[in-house]
């Protein structure tokens, strides 16, 4: 397994990722009606390349099949981390987590923050993270728990 950085011909094997790991593993953790319109690919498709715009994004790689992704901001925000159903507890997360923990520290960002979801959370707090509080978030005017969490750097 590789781990890479973005590029603009990744777009929609992210999307198509986004969209199922939503479907697959977050269905553990939230309801039918949640993940379909979190997951929901005409919710997202029109602005998805945009959205990797200013951003570090990384990609896990195996024999051209993409196993997961994250993205960092310039401010140390985690604003995207997926991985496919399959890899889960296979390490890749924790590999792509190193390396976006080492770009943060090499750009001197300080603190990292997230806004990880039921089923992401014991993932985060098993790096480090600290939970700072549960929040409700709303797409669509359909609310989300999730939690707002962050790890010192320093």
């Amino acid at each position: 397994m590789i781990i890479r950085k973005y590029s603009e011909q990744d777009s929609k094997k992210l999307l198509d990722l986004f969209c199922t790991t939503i479907k697959e593993v977050n269905i553990q953790d939230y309801t039918l009606e949640q993940v379909s319109i979190w997951g929901s690919r005409k919710r997202v498709e029109a602005h998805w390349d945009k959205s990797f715009e200013k951003k570090m994004v990384w990609i896990a790689e195996e024999q051209d099949e993409i196993l997961g992704f994250c993205e960092l901001t310039n401010n140390g925000y985690i604003d995207r981390f997926y991985c496919t159903s399959g890899s889960i507890g296979k390490g890749i997360g924790k590999k792509l987590y190193q390396t976006l923990e080492l770009a943060a520290r090499d750009k001197g960002i300080l603190k990292l923050s997230v806004a990880a979801s039921i089923t992401a959370k014991p993932f985060f707090l098993g790096l480090g993270f600290k939970i700072v509080q549960e929040q409700t978030v709303f797409i669509d005017n359909i609310s989300f728990n999730n939690f707002l969490m962050e790890k010192n750097l320093n």
